[in-house]
């Protein structure tokens, strides 16, 4: 069972003492995870999750680009006049 004290946590296990984590663990954990998840998700480790495919021939996902990259190519157009 998981139990909040203060900015600690502290968790039994099998009826041996309680595990506390400092501030700093916590933390350090908290970017350990945080690590391996980008990690995860940049290698397509998290495919189970998502369907990448779908998602990059779903071209209404690029309206918002197309936009920006017209608009960035008629600014440049009209600068160098």
């Amino acid at each position: 069972m998981d139990r909040h004290v203060g900015s600690q946590v502290s968790r039994e296990d099998d009826g041996t003492a309680p595990l506390v984590l400092s501030d700093a663990e916590i933390a350090d954990k908290m970017e350990d995870f945080t690590r391996v998840m980008q990690e995860k998700f940049l290698s397509g480790g998290d495919s189970e999750h998502a369907d990448y495919a779908q998602i990059d021939n779903d071209v209404t996902l690029d309206d918002d680009w197309m936009v920006e990259i017209s608009r960035d190519a008629e600014e440049k157009y009209f600068e160098e006049d």
